[in-house]
């Protein structure tokens, strides 16, 4: 019977599915192990655990199906003068935040890598230097990558903005 053989590693850089580095190492040394029938080594074992649960992660399976918060809940931080913010969501880089800006704060311009989607609950928001208002129940969009204008709120307002956590 010949020995058995380390499978040949496959070279990351042709997979079509772009994972991180550690993900693509200890799924590939799983692969190893199996194919040679041995036990992993503890060090082993706890790399390909770490590597499916990001795999998981990546894939949303560790994502709820569903989630309801109280108004009471949850905290509420400084984020500017005027300005407090409440994260609702955070799945990587895409956020879901409440916002209550008091009469005359300011977020000042910005862009950011992905789309930003904004509702003011109650209030009255102003696009900075434009005629644009948005009141209660209206709704205001920027596509990734548009600078757009300081925002304004002209009385205290609660906004729902949802989208990435950059800020450029």
């Amino acid at each position: 019977m010949p020995a058995a053989t380390t499978p040949p590693i496959p070279d990351p850089s042709r997979e079509e599915v772009a994972l991180p580095s550690d993900v693509r190492h200890a799924l590939l040394a799983q692969e190893a192990v199996s194919a040679l029938s041995q036990n992993p080594s503890a060090q082993e074992a706890e790399q390909i655990a770490r590597a499916k649960a990001k795999l998981r992660q990546a894939l949303g399976a560790e994502r709820p199906l569903r989630l309801t918060s109280a108004a009471d809940e949850g905290r509420w931080r400084a984020m500017l003068p005027g300005v407090m913010r409440k994260t609702l969501t955070r799945q990587g880089d895409d956020v879901s935040v409440l916002l209550k800006m008091e009469a005359g704060s300011m977020l000042p311009g910005h862009w950011h890598l992905a789309d930003e989607h904004c509702v003011v609950i109650s209030g009255r928001l102003r696009l900075a230097g434009t005629d644009v208002v948005i009141e209660a129940g209206g709704f205001h969009w920027v596509a990734q990558h548009t600078q757009h204008e300081a925002i304004v709120a002209e009385e205290d307002s609660l906004v729902y903005l949802r989208g990435a956590l950059d800020v450029h």
